[in-house]
């Protein structure tokens, strides 16, 4: 199998995806996400937030790769 046979069906057009409200139990501020990836087979998922300033998640713990921007800087 080639790489990119393994990516098939997993490309997203962000754009076309809709802002939906994260959980108020997991956050405060009224943080907006779109989930861009699950991965049964490797146990994890990929999203976008966008977290207007002030907000923030609950305490939680992260056991794989996270990354953040903040685009306001940039």
């Amino acid at each position: 199998m080639e790489h990119q046979d393994q990516l098939k069906g997993r490309y997203v057009q962000i754009n076309d995806n809709e802002w939906k409200p994260f959980p108020d139990a997991l956050s405060q501020g009224g943080i907006t996400w779109k989930l861009l990836n699950v991965s049964p087979e490797m146990g994890s998922w990929a999203a976008i937030f966008d977290c207007p300033k002030g907000s923030s998640f609950n305490a939680h713990i992260h056991i794989c790769l996270l990354y953040t921007s903040d685009a306001a800087d940039e």
